[in-house]
Order: C-alpha cells, then sequence, then structure tokens
C-alpha cells in the first residue's frame, strides 16, 4: 500500500513540474493568437520574452530577430554576427531583410507597421530561395494607391501568397502597428507558406500560372483562382 502511495505521489510531483514548466513559457496573448504564439516558440522562431509579451507593440529591432531566426532555421546556416548592441537588427540589415527608415537611422524601437511587416515576409521568403514573383496578385485594398510602387509590389506579391489580409471595410491601413502576436502570427503563416512550397502544396495564384488551365466545357480554369473567379467563369 505504502508502495503504491508513493508511486501515486512521484506521478504527481511528475504532473507538477510539467505543469510548473508550461506556465514559466506561457503566453497573455488573446485566444485566436495562442495557439500561433505556441507553435511559434516550439519552432523556435519566437524567444519566451516574446511569447511572454504577445499583447505589446511590435518593433523593429523584434521583429528583426524572427526573421534572422526564421533565415537560420529555414538556410540551417548561422548569419554573420556583426559587433553590435543589436547583432539581430545588423543580421537582418545584412541579409537585406530589413532596411533603416531614412539614411544611417535605423530606428530599432519603432513600431513595426503593417507596410513594413509585409516587406520583410517577401524578403525573408526570396532570402530562403522562394521566387515570390510568381505569387503575385493585385491588391484589392482602397488606400495602396498613395504609397510607393515599391512597396506596393511586396504588399502584392505578400497578398498573392495568402500571408497579409484587409479589413472589412477594404482598407490595408499601411501605417498601422502591429501588436507582437499579430506580427507573429504572419511569420508562422509564412513559415507554413515555405514549407508547402518545399512540398509543392503552396501553389501559385498570379499571372505565373496562366498557362497551366483545365478546360471544361469549353470553359478555361486556371490553378489558384478564387471561389469567386470559378463561379464568374
Amino acid at each position: 500500500m505504502k508502495r503504491l502511495v508513493g508511486v501515486a505521489v512521484t506521478a504527481l510531483l511528475s504532473v507538477s513540474v510539467c505543469f510548473t514548466a508550461f506556465g514559466a513559457v506561457s503566453t497573455n496573448a488573446s485566444p485566436w493568437a495562442v495557439p500561433h504564439m505556441e507553435q511559434a516558440y516550439s519552432l523556435q522562431l519566437i524567444t519566451a520574452p516574446l511569447l511572454q509579451q504577445a499583447q505589446d507593440t511590435m518593433t523593429r529591432v523584434e521583429i528583426s530577430e524572427i526573421a534572422v531566426a526564421f533565415y537560420e532555421k529555414v538556410t540551417g546556416t548561422t548569419a554573420p554576427m556583426p559587433n553590435c548592441d543589436e547583432p539581430a537588427a545588423l543580421k537582418a540589415y545584412g541579409l537585406g531583410i530589413i532596411a533603416g527608415v531614412e539614411p544611417g537611422t535605423f530606428a530599432p524601437e519603432n513600431p513595426l507597421t503593417r507596410e513594413q511587416m509585409a516587406i520583410m515576409l517577401v524578403r525573408t521568403l526570396e532570402k530562403v530561395g522562394v521566387d515570390m514573383s510568381l505569387y503575385a496578385k493585385k491588391n484589392p485594398f482602397t488606400d495602396t494607391k498613395n504609397i510607393s510602387a515599391t512597396t506596393v509590389s511586396y504588399i502584392d506579391k505578400a497578398y498573392g501568397a495568402g500571408l497579409i489580409s484587409g479589413y472589412q471595410n477594404g482598407t490595408f491601413a499601411p501605417k498601422n502597428t502591429l501588436k507582437v502576436q499579430e506580427a507573429v502570427t504572419a511569420f508562422l503563416s509564412a513559415y507554413t507558406f515555405y514549407e508547402g512550397v518545399q512540398s509543392g502544396t503552396s501553389v501559385p495564384k498570379g499571372d505565373a500560372l496562366m498557362a497551366k488551365t483545365v478546360a471544361i466545357n469549353g470553359k478555361e480554369l486556371t490553378l489558384g483562382q478564387t471561389i469567386e473567379e470559378l463561379q464568374a467563369t
């Protein structure tokens, strides 16, 4: 009997240790974002501090850390380590994933904007070998006409790949800032997208697929069309 009690106590202690360890890396994310944050953490795309600060505003230096972690995980290489107080920022800059806000200024603690996120998602994927031009699709957002054509091209690629979306009023709000949980979710989508490219399940939806069509009852249907486009055809 004592032996059974001892086994039960040991089991309870083991369970207690497991819950304590899990609690140490718990997240304060919104319910919808909890699985995304936890998956990103398990993939080592984010650190414990970010996991626990999901409701904070994402900064440029923090997103640089995620981009570098993504690059190093996918390529199996270590990005060059500069001698600097913000090594992740310079690593991302050296890889061409992020740029300064103006010549000579990086502004690491500045909040990350939605247009900057779109640019970084596309650049990160391009740096690990994905031809994002194959996924470019003209975005439908009503407020992207007044930003630079270069930025719009990145938004088109991110939109076509399904990495970003707009608001219900049809806008993208390129200057809006993001919370950590929103930026992490976007990068997790990029990671899932990359895995799909590698396995052949992430199919381009842009003009690059115009030649890949199938005829049904005299109507040509293109791979990658949305349900609305198919219904219209």
